[in-house]
């Protein structure tokens, strides 16, 4: 199967990185050598296109402030909010490819290879966050909610952050432009 990747300068000059990452991560050697990449090739006007032009990629980290989380606690759940995203986003396309648009591999691939931007921002209630995912969800969006543990400060089964994406911001901003950042 042949995916599309967007044709921009970052993605073409990464891919080198992405190889090196290759060698060194075995879950993305093993996860992502079976997508392939598209072969076209872009003309010298598009190599010489600024960065201003180009799609960027971003996954938003919805951080519940109503829990009062210490800035570890939240540091700790945005971690494990970005490794559950991009771990969903391999878990479906190994298990049920059929199940998972190519966008979101595409995107999380795209995301990997062009920095892994991560955007923290405020959601003041459990009902705010269950509306983002809702909204996310129904705009083909990769979500997933980070659920504690409660081992620590947070009562056990609480939903501590959502995360969206990775995605381009063409879709993401959409959704979650309303947000105030943490």
């Amino acid at each position: 199967m042949k995916l599309y990747t967007p044709a921009n300068t970052t993605v073409m000059k990464a891919t080198t990185a992405l190889e090196e990452k290759k060698k060194q991560d075995p879950i993305l050697d093993e996860d992502l050598s079976s997508v392939e990449e598209s072969e076209d090739e872009e003309s010298d006007s598009e190599d010489e296109e600024s960065d201003e032009d180009e799609e960027r990629y971003k996954m938003i980290l919805a951080v519940r402030t109503d829990l009062k989380m210490t800035s570890g606690k939240v540091a700790a759940q945005c971690g494990h909010a970005t490794l559950g995203a991009y771990r969903d986003i391999i878990r479906k396309y190994k298990r049920r490819p059929s199940e998972l648009t190519t966008s979101h591999l595409e995107w999380l691939r795209t995301w990997d290879v062009i920095g892994c931007a991560k955007i923290a921002v405020q959601v003041p209630s459990i009902d705010l966050m269950e509306d983002l995912y809702k909204k996310a969800k129904e705009a083909g969006l990769p979500v997933h909610f980070v659920i504690d543990a409660g081992k620590t400060q947070i009562a056990s089964g609480s939903k501590t952050v959502l995360a969206i994406g990775p995605a381009p911001e063409s879709k993401i901003n959409p959704v979650t432009r309303q947000l105030k950042l943490l």
